[in-house]
């Protein structure tokens, strides 16, 4: 028995920590800030609520204030100009925003969803 436990739990330990780190906070209101803490990779989900013109930027925060840190941003796997990716997102859609920065040097790595 010990023989067959020991691959099952080996194995529901992978697919628990498989399916964790591709998980992504998510973002359902235009306006809305979410931030991962001190990371080097921080992604979130929009889900859009209406059809319209928005921006997503990303941002490094020290101390409650916006750094001059470098942070890249990403929007569905494409890299945007400056931290900041303008698109128009159709309601009911999930776009994956991924912000990176390294090294770490700040308190959190922030999403921001808003209108231009």
């Amino acid at each position: 028995m010990k023989r067959i436990a020991e691959p099952l739990a080996i194995a529901l330990m992978g697919f628990v920590l498989a399916g964790s780190a591709g998980a992504a906070d998510l973002i359902q209101a235009v306006g809305a800030l979410k931030c991962g803490g001190r990371v080097k990779s921080y992604a979130v989900e929009f889900l859009a609520p209406d059809t319209e013109e928005l921006e997503a930027n990303a941002k490094a925060i020290v101390r409650d204030l916006e750094a001059d840190r470098q942070v890249r941003l990403s929007l569905d796997g494409r890299p945007c100009n400056e931290a900041r990716c303008s698109f128009r997102a159709s309601k009911g859609q999930t776009y994956r925003l991924v912000a990176e920065s390294e090294p770490v040097t700040f308190d959190h790595l922030c999403i921001v969803i808003s209108r231009p």
